[in-house]
């Protein structure tokens, strides 16, 4: 089990958490390249590779992918956000956030390794930071 214990910002170096306060594991660079979409959505996260696990996203998922293509408009509806592994400002992933007026952080180059599948996670996309909350 992974000690959540500790905030990570802008992919440097750890600081420790108030101990009074939940433990987060923030993900992803804070920069203008990664605010894909503004907005801030909380909810559970899925993991999902591509077509053949569409069938597993639910009403308010925040999608958790390597990148996106025009195969995953068909979820843009159902989603709470966006967050995915590459990507710029002008890639899928941030054109289509913006375009739903959803919350999006791309550009994390990890958060499919780090983020698990169902976990309840933050996504701000006015910071560009993405919160595993538990």
């Amino acid at each position: 089990m992974r000690n959540l214990s500790t905030t990570w910002m802008t992919m440097s170096q750890p600081t420790t958490n108030n101990p009074s306060e939940p433990a987060q594991l923030v993900i992803g660079l804070v920069s203008v390249s990664d605010r894909a979409s503004g907005g801030v959505y909380e909810g559970p996260a899925r993991r999902v590779s591509g077509p053949t696990q569409f069938d597993r996203i639910q009403q308010g998922d925040v999608l958790v992918t390597e990148s996106t293509t025009e195969a995953f408009n068909i979820l843009l509806p159902l989603l709470g956000a966006i967050v995915t592994d590459s990507g710029g400002l002008l890639s899928h992933s941030a054109i289509v956030a913006r375009e739903y007026g959803i919350p999006g952080v791309v550009g994390t180059r990890e958060a499919t390794e780090r983020i698990s599948d169902g976990v309840l996670v933050r996504v701000d996309g006015h910071t560009g930071e993405v919160t595993v909350l538990g």
